[in-house]
């Protein structure tokens, strides 16, 4: 790649990079959402990779509230544990 000015190479590369990032935002935005404990196994492992994710997405620049964090945990647990989770919040 060629740019004539430093101000051209540098805007190539931000835009490659934005490109980049905004594609792996959204595949991690994807795996957040679709994450389920089954998928996982075992409660310690669904939580560590859901607390990855969401530390993934922190760094791409989309850092995700707390609150969603754990909506999120509680709607990806089966219906076994629907006695646990808050009102209004539906397990799968």
């Amino acid at each position: 790649m060629e740019c004539e000015t430093s101000e051209v190479a540098w805007d190539t590369l931000r835009d490659l990079f934005a490109s980049e990032n905004l594609s792996l935002e959204s595949q991690l935005l994807g795996d957040c959402h679709s994450l389920k404990l089954s998928d996982c196994g075992e409660m310690e492992d669904y939580l560590y990779k859901d607390h990855s994710l969401s530390d993934q997405l922190a760094a791409v620049g989309s850092p995700i509230s707390n609150g969603l964090v754990i909506s999120k945990i509680f709607g990806g647990l089966p219906k076994e544990y629907q006695n646990l989770l808050p009102i209004g919040i539906t397990p799968d």
